[in-house]
């Protein structure tokens, strides 16, 4: 971008919100530079030069946008209005999506099947609304505990993640909105992030803490400690690795998570007993970790889940 300094600087007019998954977007696809105004206008930029492609006039300030990963569709959600669904090629009059209560959080299904839009305040809790493009209408809608600070579509479009303050996050599945899992914190979740394959899911909370959880079992599979919050969190992506960004700072943890399980596997002749479990994993639910390992069945039960 040109000029980015004096663009941001205090001297200038112009006031931004920066998407909170910055780090996420950044990271799949450096070219994409989504930006909205904070006053009653959306504008969208050309990445490589900065110029402003078009203008978004709006009523109130814009809390949400998000691109198809094809950069043909564009959502922008005013805060206290219904959600616009433009056609970006064409430039068409927007389709307004039928969800009253303002947004709060968005996202589009990679295979621009769906868009998510989540709304709510903190007296009442949040909804998640499933609106389906090709129907032109809402298929699906959830009540949730507390206020939504984060939604993603898994990559192949089947699952919705979201973040909450009622101190867990949650899997929907997106035709339905029906609750798969709740993958629980200590505090506020705030961030949720699925794998490239879409075989795990991170979350940041206010807790302190990254946790990993697989995708189909729902099983935390690392917890990564930081001092202070978690503010968002993202994969690399070859899923190899998880970067997280903190009050204080930002990591980048390793995350190969079969190969290291079989490294461990390698050193072991059997499967923890329950014992041995409570004292080295007690924060986690047991189970067979080596499938090829013996589990202490006295002590452990079945072996199975």
């Amino acid at each position: 971008m040109k000029e980015k300094e004096k663009l941001l600087s205090f001297e200038s007019k112009l006031k931004f919100i920066f998407s909170h998954s910055a780090l996420r977007e950044g990271w799949d696809n450096p070219n994409v530079f989504q930006i909205c105004a904070l006053r009653d206008m959306g504008n969208v930029l050309d990445s490589a030069s900065g110029r402003v492609l078009a203008s978004l006039d709006h009523d109130d300030y814009v809390s949400a946008v998000a691109f198809s990963p094809d950069g043909n569709l564009l959502v922008i959600g005013p805060f206290n209005g219904k959600p616009e669904l433009w056609r970006w090629s064409s430039r068409e009059n927007p389709t307004l999506l039928d969800i009253t209560r303002g947004v709060d959080e968005l996202d589009i299904s990679p295979d621009r099947k769906f868009i998510a839009v989540a709304d709510g305040d903190p007296m009442s809790g949040g909804s998640i609304h499933i609106w389906d493009i090709a129907k032109g209408q809402t298929i699906a809608r959830r009540d949730i505990k507390g206020e939504i600070e984060a939604v993603v579509f898994s990559p192949d479009g089947r699952h919705l993640g979201i973040a909450t303050t009622a101190n867990s996050a949650w899997l929907l599945e997106t035709a339905t909105a029906n609750v798969i899992a709740r993958l629980r914190h200590n505090d506020f979740a705030g961030a949720i992030a699925f794998s490239p394959d879409g075989k795990y899911i991170a979350t940041g909370s206010s807790d302190g803490t990254a946790r990993v959880w697989q995708t189909d079992t729902h099983r935390e599979v690392f917890r990564f400690v930081h001092e202070v919050p978690v503010h968002d969190v993202a994969f690399s992506p070859d899923g190899n690795h998880l970067a997280t960004g903190f009050s204080n700072g930002s990591a980048v943890y390793e995350l190969r998570i079969k190969e290291l399980i079989e490294k461990v596997c390698l050193r072991l002749t059997r499967n923890f007993s329950g014992a041995e479990w409570q004292r080295y994993l007690s924060d986690y639910d047991p189970y067979a970790t080596c499938k090829n390992h013996p589990v202490p069945v006295a002590e452990f039960g079945s072996g199975q889940d």
